[in-house]
């Protein structure tokens, strides 16, 4: 029992809140990312090619990140990828987005 214990805290503090969230938003050729702090702040943001070698270069040996994704045709493999490299993987359908879908709410959190 001790040892399925350990194993159990292992697990919960391996999924703890990541300190740095990244939108990814997955294009044909590019994808563009935002990187916010754990205050929601931004501390950076770019774009990187989407091909599997552009974001294992990105991604490998980065601290746990929490990746916000839409869900899409690369997501499945987007997401198994960045799961492998340590890092927690949210993909959200964007009809379920508050945000996403009410009209002059683009950019803003609805509650």
């Amino acid at each position: 029992m001790k040892k399925v214990r350990k194993e159990m805290e292992q697990m919960e503090a391996a999924t703890a809140n990541p300190p740095m969230t990244i939108g990814l938003d997955l294009g044909d050729r590019y994808s563009h990312y935002c990187l916010l702090d754990a205050s929601g702040e931004v501390v950076e943001e770019g774009r990187m090619q989407r091909t599997k070698s552009a974001l294992r270069r990105h991604f490998e040996g980065e601290p746990s990140l929490r990746v916000a994704l839409v869900c899409g045709t690369h997501s499945p493999w987007v997401s198994l990828l960045l799961e492998s490299l340590g890092h927690e993987v949210i993909v959200a359908n964007a009809r379920n987005i508050p945000a996403c879908r009410e009209p002059g709410t683009i950019g803003t959190i609805a509650s």
